[in-house]
């Protein structure tokens, strides 16, 4: 583990309060490793819990408001309702949404995130390929400090939404690129 993972890594023991043993450390490649990680020190065994499930149809009511004569499925591709020229139905969604929507990336060409510590290039995702439920997870990650209980996290979902939230929050990276199956060196670029 290089210097910023080791700091990450930190960052996400405090805030779940526990301590990760160095050995199941150098286990931590992914995402949902990390997530794995916390639960099983916490004792977790619960994918999803009745209020995770009730967060996403939240999001899902927000879009379905935007798109009232659409059917959205959490399997249809976002962009088929979201799209970087969609201002008017943008600023309805995040006139519907308690939560604050984060603008993705659109492949712009000039597209450059700066954080603290990194300076990011562009997101391996591609938005035209992201499902519902992939735009449903990262809005849920860009508000995970109202939404994850740390101290009592009851589900798997819940500390995902922890994991990737302090990972978005340390490294700067877009809260549509942080997913379970992604690597923290390999696709987060974190040494």
């Amino acid at each position: 583990m290089g210097l910023d993972s080791v700091e990450l890594l930190m960052a996400i023991e405090k805030g779940f309060g526990v301590d990760i043993p160095d050995k199941v450390a150098a286990t931590i490649y992914t995402i949902q490793d990390m997530t794995q990680a916390v639960a099983d020190l916490k004792g977790v065994g619960v994918e999803e819990s009745k209020r995770d499930k009730e967060l996403k149809m939240e999001i899902m009511a927000n879009l379905q408001s935007v798109f009232p004569t659409a059917m959205i499925s959490p399997t249809d591709k976002i962009s088929t309702y979201l799209h970087k020229d969609s201002t008017e139905q943008w600023k309805r969604l995040r006139e519907a949404s308690v939560y604050t929507i984060e603008t993705p990336y659109f492949g712009d060409s000039n597209w450059q995130r700066v954080s603290l510590s990194y300076v990011f290039s562009k997101p391996l995702y591609k938005w035209k390929d992201l499902l519902v439920s992939d735009f449903i997870n990262g809005v849920l990650v860009a508000n995970f400090l109202e939404i994850v209980d740390f101290e009592n996290s009851n589900s798997l979902y819940e500390i995902y939404l922890g994991v990737a939230g302090i990972t978005v929050d340390r490294i700067g990276a877009d809260v549509y690129e942080v997913t379970p199956e992604k690597s923290f060196v390999k696709d987060l670029r974190i040494d």
